[in-house]
């Protein structure tokens, strides 16, 4: 029977001719071909290399500029000092007096000490006591007590050459015998305090002269003044 002419026959395009079709068989056939190229070993990793890395610039310290040291004072070296082996020697008394008190005592031996070991000399200037007393006294005090023990401690520390003379006085009240043995008595008893105080026996001079060296002392006026017992080192 014969197709009328303009009217469709119904039928579709071949298989070939969808373009979709194509499209999905060559999409099959590359990826078919990637496949065996991967499992050939025909498609090789592209590695990018990586970027190069700098390296890091050294680390520079800084450094201090060197610090100069002060030059060191070497340590003064003292010269060695030995109170006991310094010579004692009297002090003069037109200058410096008698001293009556323990304390006053100590204080100006130490002085003279010090002076000693500045001057590095070999001898060492002695204070000159002096204890007083009363009319018809020869006993002594605590106070005049502790004077003498303070003599007989300065005297110890020195090289203890010479001597220690204690010499008695009187004022001019009374005879001269009686005179005489007051101040014999008063010197004795001087000595026997600084002999108990270690001094040795062979250091110790007692002298005595009742009232016949009355007004003859330097610095000393008046009849209490010459009631006394000096203590001096002599040679």
């Amino acid at each position: 029977m014969e197709k009328k002419s303009g009217q469709s026959t119904g039928r579709r395009s071949p298989w070939w001719r969808e373009w979709w079709f194509i499209l999905l068989v060559v999409l099959v056939v590359m990826l078919i071909a990637l496949l065996c190229m991967r499992q050939c070993g025909c498609c090789e990793r592209v590695v990018v290399p990586e970027a190069p890395v700098a390296p890091e610039a050294p680390k520079v310290e800084a450094v201090a500029p060197p610090v100069e040291e002060a030059p060191k004072e070497e340590p003064r070296k003292e010269i060695a000092f030995d109170l006991s082996k310094l010579r004692p020697v009297p002090w003069g008394i037109a200058a410096n007096g008698y001293v009556e008190d323990a304390a006053t005592f100590s204080k100006r031996f130490e002085d003279m000490v010090a002076i000693a070991r500045e001057k590095q000399a070999d001898e060492v200037e002695f204070p000159v006591a002096a204890v007083r007393y009363d009319l018809r006294g020869y006993d002594l005090s605590k106070v005049e007590q502790e004077l003498v023990s303070a003599v007989a401690a300065a005297f110890r520390r020195t090289s203890q050459e010479g001597k220690l003379l204690v010499e008695g006085y009187t004022c001019n009240v009374g005879s001269d015998e009686y005179n005489e043995k007051l101040s014999r008595r008063r010197a004795e008893r001087v000595g026997s305090i600084l002999k108990g105080a270690g001094i040795a026996e062979d250091k110790v001079e007692v002298k005595w002269y009742g009232k016949t060296k009355y007004g003859t002392l330097p610095g000393v006026n008046g009849l209490e003044a010459n009631r006394r017992v000096t203590v001096t080192v002599v040679k």
